[in-house]
């Protein structure tokens, strides 16, 4: 293929799909997670822990944390940050996710306290508060 023809625009009907699954590519890769606050510390007693686990044949990764670790998490949002080793196939990728943890006796209480009108942004932006079918401010 010539370089003048990666210049081009293509259709969908000029494009042909992949059959095959490249997960044989990364199967074994190893990929390490650690758990952290957002502020970059370690909520375990022992300090930073990582996580490690192998990519299987179907392209996917299962990290299985114990109850002891788990049970260290207080209530909170912490970050789990899962990076690649990098290999022939691969190059180090990092991503990270977020985790909530919630006490046992969490509740949840009525709407969000406040909505915003993307219409009226003005009046929503100002504040209102109502009794009833009085309007207060």
């Amino acid at each position: 293929m010539s370089e003048s023809r990666l210049d081009e625009t293509f259709e969908s009907n000029n494009l042909i799909p992949e059959s095959s699954n490249n997960s044989y590519l990364i199967d074994g890769m190893p990929i390490i997670a650690t758990i952290t606050t957002f502020g970059g510390e370690s909520p375990f007693v022992e300090g930073l822990v990582q996580f490690s686990e192998y990519v299987d044949d179907t392209g996917t990764v299962t990290f299985n944390i114990s109850d002891y670790y788990l049970l260290q998490l207080d209530p909170g949002v912490y970050q789990i940050s899962t990076y690649t080793i990098p290999r022939i196939y691969t190059k180090d990728a990092f991503r990270f996710i977020t985790l909530e943890v919630r006490s046992e006796n969490w509740l949840k209480f009525g709407e969000p306290t406040m909505t915003l009108d993307l219409l009226n942004w003005y009046d929503s932006g100002r504040g209102a508060a109502n009794f009833g079918n009085d309007y207060t401010f």
